[in-house]
């Protein structure tokens, strides 16, 4: 079947060191047939290619996610390997601790690699994979505030802080207040 097919070609790719290639077959496989071990395989790859924070989420995924009666027992075995793979993986993850200020700025956007960061994460250690990363912080009527973090795995939290600058306002004798 397709599944299988898409996962013995993740397979072949895997065993060759091809990890991001193996990513994308494991993660079509899934798509057409949800099997734990094909999640396992998966979360292999991530951890591979330094995606340390997407492979701890599948290992704790299969961990978590109940077995269908009649599995077979290599869904068993996929979810008890998960466990003892998602242990020794979570002390590798380092967190960052991101704080903006002025605190609570309205309409507050903050972003860590371009993806945006829940506002609610603003100040608390956050898991984030090893490596060089850029976060930005935005709101209406400041300046973008921009820093780079390194991260290496099992590093102690480290911070990042950012200042919004309040934007000058001027006085447009033809419109009022504007904002440089």
């Amino acid at each position: 079947n397709a599944a299988r097919d898409l996962y013995n070609e993740g397979w072949s790719l895997h065993q060759a060191g091809r990890y991001a290639d193996a990513v994308d077959r494991y993660q079509r496989s899934l798509a057409v047939f949800p099997a734990p071990t094909t999640a396992f395989r998966l979360a292999q790859c991530q951890e591979a290619t330094g995606k340390l924070v997407e492979a701890a989420e599948e290992f704790r995924a299969i961990v978590n996610a109940p077995l269908p009666q009649g599995s077979p027992p290599a869904f068993a075995t996929a979810k008890q390997d998960a466990a003892v793979e998602l242990a020794k993986l979570e002390p590798r993850i380092p967190k960052v601790k991101i704080s903006v200020q002025p605190a609570g700025a309205a309409g507050l956007v903050v972003q860590v690699d371009g993806v945006n960061m829940p506002t609610a994460l603003v100040g608390v250690a956050r898991p984030i994979d090893p490596g060089s990363h850029t976060v930005t912080a935005t709101a209406p009527g400041y300046a973008q505030a921009q820093a780079r973090v390194d991260v290496r795995e099992k590093q102690a939290t480290p911070a990042v802080a950012l200042t919004l600058q309040q934007k000058a306002t001027t006085y447009n004798p033809h419109g009022g207040k504007t904002t440089d």
